[in-house]
């Protein structure tokens, strides 16, 4: 399993913002994402729970460096729509597991989430592709995390920029 994993990334400083209550028309989630693009805001991890009551929650990531300007946007949206519910919560940290093998492999989910498991309390947010794992994790919980990962990979976790 280790082999198949061949970088890890850190990133720090990450702000999570959750919507609920938007419609799960994709014109709908289109023009959210178009505003906050227009407001330069770079967008990282993005999560969307399945329709529920006729609305859906959709999460993801900024830099804290680019919430004054994702506050502006969000204030736009949530602007005559009390049906719409902000969370936005900073101080969180991204782990990104790569390697091109993982499609074929299986398991390396379970692998790497029995791994965070001896660092850290909760897992905020996971993204994945075919070759990549991607958590959020509380800021704090990050040097125990990288410390358990570089054990258990014997590879040195890598920081990023957003």
């Amino acid at each position: 399993m280790k082999n198949v994993l061949s970088k890890v990334t850190c990133c720090k400083d990450i702000t999570l913002v959750t919507l609920s209550g938007l419609s799960e028309r994709s014109a709908d989630i289109a023009a959210v994402f178009g505003l906050i693009a227009e407001a330069g805001v770079n967008v990282d991890m993005i999560c969307q729970t399945p329709p529920s009551g006729g609305g859906i929650a959709l999460s993801f990531t900024i830099a804290d460096s680019d919430m004054s300007a994702a506050l502006d946007v969000i204030g736009a949206l949530n602007s005559g729509r009390p049906d719409l519910t902000t969370g936005i919560s900073q101080g969180y940290c991204k782990l990104s597991f790569y390697g091109e093998d993982m499609k074929f492999t299986k398991g390396v989910g379970a692998a790497v989430f029995e791994t965070l498991s001896k660092a850290c309390g909760n897992i905020a947010l996971v993204t994945t592709s075919a070759v990549d794992i991607s958590v959020l994790l509380e800021g704090y919980m990050l040097p125990e995390a990288v410390g358990v990962i570089s054990e258990w990979l014997s590879i040195d976790v890598a920081e990023s920029d957003f």
